[in-house]
C-alpha cells in the first residue's frame, strides 16, 4: 500500500479515537446547556457553560490526527512530482533549498 495511503488511513484512526474521546467528554455532567432570552430582540439564545474542561487528550489526538494529514498531503505531493519527472529523485533533487541559494538564483 502506498505511503500516502497508509497515513491516510491513520489519520481516520485518530479521527475515530477523537470522536469516541469527544463523545466520552460529552456524556459526562461536565457542561450545562443554559437558555436565555436577549432582551433587546426578544430571541431565544442557547449557550454551553462547561463546569468541567474537555481533556488535553482531545487536542493530542486532533494533532495526531492533522500531522498525519499533513504527511499524507506531503506523500502525495512527492508522488506527483516523481510522476512528472519521470523518474525518483535524486540525492541531490531531494535536498532543501537554503537562503544561500536563493539569493544565488536572484542574480
Amino acid at each position: 500500500m502506498a505511503g500516502h495511503w497508509l497515513k491516510f488511513e491513520r489519520a481516520r484512526e485518530h479521527i475515530e479515537a477523537l470522536e469516541d474521546a469527544a463523545e466520552a467528554w460529552l456524556d459526562t455532567d461536565a457542561y450545562t446547556i443554559v437558555r436565555d432570552v436577549d432582551p433587546q430582540s426578544g430571541l431565544t439564545v442557547r449557550r454551553a457553560k462547561i463546569t468541567e474542561s474537555p481533556p488535553y487528550s482531545l487536542g493530542l489526538i486532533a494533532g495526531d490526527a492533522i500531522h498525519n494529514l499533513r504527511a499524507a498531503l506531503d506523500h502525495v505531493v512527492y508522488a506527483i512530482s516523481e510522476s512528472a519527472l519521470g523518474a525518483a529523485f535524486t540525492p541531490k533533487d531531494r535536498r532543501w533549498v537554503g537562503v544561500s541559494d536563493m539569493w544565488q538564483c536572484q542574480s
